[in-house]
């Protein structure tokens, strides 16, 4: 414990020395949203709705993210419809996939864990609700941390060319949405794969058949939760629905 604390003093004193003003504003917005984020799941181990708490949790996560850390300016009221238009659209899209993937509950090697440990997987809960949770927090933060990128960005475009035309300016937002779009998939990619290194090796060394491995219950949710797929699609429409979103208002 006190290592922690002592750690959350260095993390706290470097954001500071180097952010600055908005170094310290990030560093609470990362402790609030950790508050929320432990809350959120006490409720639901102590059988809370758990879509109930997804919802609730999820509109705080967005609102002290986008507003205390940014302010309340046209950039962030922006930012804000449009990943809820998001939220919204791709909640049924990420319903449908674990629907049909089967990936909710604990994977093998969990189950060797807690068989190990002497502790049981009846958690009674439904896995289902909590993978839900899983993926809707897991996307939430790339589609924010984007979402105010090309918010931001195309506010110094319009700042420079105040009389560019709508169709003009619209076309340069879906051309930087492609740019980040393609840095962030791969950035994905090599996170997933960076966690999963030891797990394949671990397959490989028991002779497992590439096909068996991405098959992986414990393989393949490791890659889910980057939201690589599931990111790159909510983020080409978000950024569609900010641009979209900027021209109605003209900025």
């Amino acid at each position: 414990m006190k290592m922690l604390a002592y750690l959350t003093m260095l993390l706290f004193f470097l954001m500071s020395a180097i952010g600055g003003e908005r170094g310290i504003k990030s560093f609470f917005t990362l402790f609030i949203n950790g508050i929320i984020a432990f809350i959120s799941i006490y409720l639901m181990g102590f059988k809370a709705s758990t879509m109930v708490v997804m919802v609730i949790s999820t509109i705080l996560f967005s609102v002290v993210t986008i507003f205390f850390q940014n302010g309340w300016n046209l950039k962030t009221k922006t930012s804000m419809i449009a990943c809820a238009c998001i939220l919204l659209l791709l909640g049924s899209c990420i319903f449908s996939f674990l629907w049909n993937a089967h990936i909710s509950g604990f994977n093998e090697i969990d189950l060797q864990n807690a068989d190990a440990s002497y502790m049981s997987s009846d958690l009674s809960l439904s896995m289902f609700q909590i993978m839900l949770v899983s993926f809707i927090w897991s996307m939430l933060g790339a589609l924010v941390d984007t979402s105010i990128a090309v918010s931001s960005a195309m506010y110094e475009v319009y700042q420079q060319e105040p009389y560019m035309k709508r169709q003009k300016l619209f076309y340069k937002g879906l051309k930087l949405g492609e740019d980040i779009i393609g840095t962030m998939i791969n950035t994905l990619i090599f996170v997933g794969l960076g966690e999963s290194m030891m797990l394949i090796f671990y397959y490989q060394n028991y002779q497992y058949e590439w096909y068996r491995m991405l098959n992986s219950k414990s393989l393949l949710p490791d890659h889910s939760n980057d939201g690589a797929g599931i990111c790159s699609i909510g983020k080409t429409h978000r950024i569609k629905k900010t641009h979209r979103i900027k021209k109605t208002h003209r900025i």
